[in-house]
């Protein structure tokens, strides 16, 4: 749940442990917990409905970094990755069949249809996601579901609706596949493969190295990808070339790695804790307490089944904790009548759609008109279903004296709340809007992108994220010709911007990598030892010793730096791991052809070209075919001009 691009996982328990106990105490009783909950599924009403106009292909908007999968573009809906998308229904699937129940009992049929109609949805969506843990999740989860309510209820009639629920999206599920054939062939696919993680079986590896490195207090919170590239495998790496996980994709070994033992007791205190709350409060509930209570305990079990193969997003890491909150309240009924969610839920999905809408470029507003009323109309169906099912009323008047001394009080209080409000939210907000304006502009303006960086490390100043991307922007910017002056300060800047994300994070290769390349242009400009270049990079392999980029990246500034026998080191170390990497043969051709032994550099650059891998380095590529030719040329002449060498002495003998 933590911010996985900075070290912020203490902020995040205390947000966490704050909406666990605002929770308990304003539910004050089943019903106010029942209303709370109608806000998920009034959510899962726009969700799967916008899932499936992706699964159609009808969305207007084109989304950056999509997950693909044999050509089909998985559905992310408005969760950001299918994954998280599978987890959030899986969890809330069994709220709708517990509504759904209610209302059937209530005499409410239209309620139950829709709430049909929306749990069919949800299986079909979860069907298009393609994911394998929340495939498994849900099926743990529909199974404590319908086990508990054939204890709880009729089974006859729980068993019909079952069955009629999976034939429903069996159906659905065969016209959706049937109609998109890249559908069709990577669910054939994933199915097949069903039992394949080659690299999530790497990655775990990765995590339990770092537990028994550290077992007491693990690596750290929210340090997995920091402390990753010492642990590194050059398997994983082949699998996933470039790829730096930020979490462990399974709950438990992140843990491990990053808590530690005493994490771990942690999570076992809380989990024993709540399981006997549930059982206690089980023994006090009448049957309508129990199967909300089967409704919950559904959820959290297939939030557990999928973090065994995932990892919790802040989405649905809320609503999580607060189901977990809503187990330990009693089965009473409050004092006064229970609020309603009729003016939050319309307040709710008016601001959901104008943040939407902010959050759209302007040229893709005008084509969005179409998706966005689809959307409106599906969140009215939702606002009537949670409408009928709000029981309604309004809390007891509140008739205490208001004292001066306590408007004083209230008074402090909220300028200490303001406060902590922007130095904890509003500030971070703005310098994390400030980075990603900086980041969109990097490729195509990095002088203004430099500033909105700029502005983001004054904000955030102990951010390392914001730092490594405000010295990536100084690279970007001193490849454009720029007065010798003018390139000097840039650079200077982009020095200090590493200087300050290893201050932070010192345990990061990639700032060490930057810090290297920064200094090897000082070194051209003759402002810096080549010394403290070769120390950095040599830092960066130290700390993340498989990573074949940075090798790169470190054989290239020994190159430009003239160390031939340096380069030939650097490229060397890498392709003992990465013997087949292009660009690292590359680059010892590149030193022999600098150091005039041009029969080598010809052999390793054809051998780099038509035996070896570039992983998308067209560029660098390009290059090598430019230097082959070079290379070829200078070998025949220097092959002629030994051949008349050789001639000129016979003849004279």
């Amino acid at each position: 749940m933590a911010n996985t691009r900075a070290s912020a996982g203490y902020s995040c328990c205390c947000h966490t442990c704050c909406c666990f106990f605002y929770t308990q105490y304003f539910c004050r009783s089943d019903v106010e917990a029942r209303q709370l909950m109608l806000a998920p599924l009034f959510a899962c009403f726009v969700i799967c409905s916008y899932a499936l106009l992706q699964v159609a292909g009808w969305d207007v908007f084109d989304w950056v970094k999509m997950s693909v999968f044999g050509g089909y573009v998985r559905p992310i809906a408005t969760l950001g990755h299918a994954n998280f998308l599978g987890a959030y229904l899986v969890v809330v699937f069994p709220l709708v069949g517990f509504y759904a129940a209610e209302a059937l009992q209530k005499g409410i049929r239209w309620v139950a249809f829709m709430l049909g109609v929306l749990a069919i949805a949800i299986g079909c969506v979860l069907i298009a996601a393609l994911s394998r843990a929340a495939w498994l999740a849900f099926a743990v989860a529909c199974l404590i579901l319908v086990a508990g309510s054939c204890y709880l209820a009729a089974p006859k009639r729980v068993i019909q609706l079952t069955i009629g629920f999976v034939c429903c999206v069996v159906l659905i599920g065969i016209v959706l596949v049937c109609s998109d054939s890249r559908l069709a062939a990577s669910l054939t696919e994933r199915v097949e493969r069903l039992g394949e993680a080659s690299s999530r079986w790497h990655l775990w590896q990765c995590a339990w190295a770092m537990f028994c490195d550290h077992p007491i207090l693990g690596q750290g919170v929210d340090t997995f990808h920091v402390n990753f590239g010492r642990y590194r495998s050059v398997e994983y790496a082949c699998s996933e070339w470039g790829t730096t996980p930020l979490r462990a994709h399974n709950e438990l070994l992140h843990v491990l790695a990053t808590q530690g033992l005493f994490g771990a007791g942690a999570v076992l205190l809380i989990g024993s804790g709540w399981l006997w709350h549930a059982w206690l409060r089980w023994h006090t509930s009448d049957r309508g307490g129990r199967l909300w209570l089967v409704a919950l305990l559904a959820g959290m079990a297939g939030f557990v089944v999928q973090s065994c193969a995932g990892f919790t997003s802040v989405g649905l890491g809320t609503i999580v904790v607060t189901l977990a909150a809503l187990v330990r309240i009693e089965p009473r009924n409050a004092p006064g009548k229970p609020n309603s969610v009729r003016l939050p839920a319309v307040v709710g999905f008016v601001f959901a759609i104008a943040v939407f809408l902010v959050n759209v470029s302007y040229a893709s507003r005008r084509s969005a008109f179409l998706l966005v009323g689809i959307l409106i109309v599906a969140g009215l169906m939702a606002a009537l279903v949670v409408i009928t099912l709000d029981v309604g009323g309004r809390t007891a008047k509140f008739n205490a004296t208001v004292t001066p001394r306590a408007m004083g009080v209230g008074l402090a209080i909220c300028l200490i709340l303001g406060a902590g409000g922007y130095v904890l939210v509003v500030r971070p907000l703005q310098a994390d809007v400030a980075c990603r304006h900086g980041q969109e502009l990097l490729a195509n303006d990095p002088e203004k992108a430099l500033r909105y960086l700029q502005q983001a490390t004054a904000m955030e100043p102990t951010n390392p994220f914001y730092w490594g991307r405000l010295g990536l922007a100084v690279q970007r910017l001193v490849r454009q010709p720029l007065p010798p002056r003018k390139r000097h300060h840039y650079l200077q800047i982009g020095e200090h911007a590493y200087h300050q994300a290893i201050r932070h994070c010192p345990s990061q290769a990639y700032y060490f990598a930057g810090l290297g390349r920064i200094r090897t242009e000082l070194v051209r400009m003759r402002a810096a030892d080549k010394g403290a270049a070769f120390a950095a990079y040599d830092q960066a392999l130290r700390l993340d010793p498989k990573n074949g980029e940075i090798a790169v990246d470190a054989a290239n500034g020994a190159l430009t730096m003239g160390d031939w026998e340096r380069a030939r080191a650097y490229a060397d170390s890498g392709l003992r791991s990465y013997p087949r990497f292009g660009p690292l043969k590359a680059h010892v051709g590149y030193a022999a052809f600098m150091q005039k032994r041009y029969r080598e550099a010809v052999d390793c650059l054809t051998h780099a070209l038509v035996a070896c891998e570039w992983r998308g380095e067209k560029t660098a590529r390009d290059f090598a075919f430019a230097m082959l030719s070079k290379a070829q040329n200078l070998y025949a002449m220097h092959q002629q001009r030994n051949a008349a060498s050789r001639l000129a002495t016979s003849d004279r003998r």
